[in-house]
């Protein structure tokens, strides 16, 4: 539920140049939160619009995007090689400390695990926390067909919403 009002005005329309490969930004949208608390009916023609314009948003986003990576590449072929001859000099030693970084860390997880509580240094804190618990939802809700009383104790979140590409 929105408890928002006041009016915002989104100003956001990509669409791409195909001179110049790039995006513009054109279209000013204005929202009204006072009315979108009132509306009681959304349609899926309304949302597949939606979520049209989304996809083409993405989409001109990753042209965006791949423009940039080949103009960036472009420029670091001038200084390729002395990035090389750096990464030659440092990745040894970096490989080194991750390791002991990674050992250090197995380490201290399972002594705090056999120490069984929290321990705090001066500069890191090694936080143990019990195992969570978990019900089996199935069975108890076939559980509570014959003891409703066990309901009360039942608590269910909001809904949400996930956006995945069709495949």
């Amino acid at each position: 539920m929105l408890t928002m009002s006041g009016r915002f005005a989104c100003a956001f329309a990509a669409r791409l140049n195909p001179t110049v490969g790039r995006f513009l930004i054109s279209e000013q949208i204005t929202f009204d939160l006072k009315k979108a608390n009132t509306m009681s009916s959304v349609t899926a023609d309304a949302i597949i619009a939606k979520l049209e314009e989304l996809a083409e948003v993405r989409a001109a986003a990753e042209v965006t995007r791949l423009d940039y990576e080949a103009k960036r590449a472009e420029i670091l072929k001038a200084i390729q090689a002395e990035l090389e001859a750096l990464a030659a000099e440092y990745e040894p030693v970096l490989a080194s400390a991750h390791e002991r970084v990674a050992n250090l860390e197995a380490e201290v997880k399972s002594d705090v695990m056999t120490y069984g509580g929290s321990v705090k240094g001066s500069q890191m804190h090694a936080v143990y926390t019990r195992g969570r618990i978990s019900w089996d939802n199935k069975g108890l809700d076939g559980y509570a067909v014959g003891h409703p009383e066990i309901l009360t104790f039942r608590k269910e979140g909001e809904p949400s919403i996930s956006l995945r590409a069709v495949k």
